[in-house]
């Protein structure tokens, strides 16, 4: 099996999102064949688990992160009408909704198309990234599980 072979700017900016978790000072496992890393940080409620990696294609880095859940199928219609309503207070990212399998990912993604984004750029994405899931994975959770009706988590976003 080859490698892949990636352009000097695709691998500076895959090195820069290493660099930036390393000033951060985060572990994390690298998959340089697939231009990516994964690493889990505590939140306020929950672990997030994430994966910063080079979409060498689409010259692009993304931050994904999988909420630790899987919505139930009575409340998969309700939370499409949830994540909406965030994504539409969102400034930077969003929730992706799979409204088949229940599955909410937050995804955050930056172009680098001739260019190259420095360390702090991929720094501030994973500082967004995590401030993002740990501010809406416990209500999404909470809604999930019948905890909130759908108007009161609407009411509440608003505050």
């Amino acid at each position: 099996m080859s490698e892949k072979q990636f352009s000097a700017n695709v691998k500076m900016t895959y090195d820069n999102v290493c660099h930036a978790l390393d000033k951060i000072g985060l572990p994390y496992n690298k998959f340089e064949q697939d231009l990516a890393v994964t690493s889990s940080v505590y939140g306020e409620d929950m672990l997030i688990d994430f994966i910063m990696a080079v979409d060498n294609e689409n010259n692009l880095v993304k931050f994904l992160s999988r909420l630790p859940f899987i919505v139930t199928e009575e409340k998969r219609f309700d939370m499409a009408i949830a994540i909406c309503t965030i994504n539409n207070k969102l400034a930077d990212g969003c929730f992706d909704y799979n409204i088949a399998s229940g599955d909410i990912i937050f995804r955050l993604s930056y172009c680098f198309k001739d260019s190259v984004l420095n360390v702090n750029v991929f720094e501030q994405m994973f500082y967004t990234g995590i401030r993002t899931v740990d501010h809406y994975n416990i209500k999404l959770f909470n809604f999930s599980e019948g905890n909130i009706e759908l108007a009161d988590f609407i009411r509440d976003l608003s505050k």
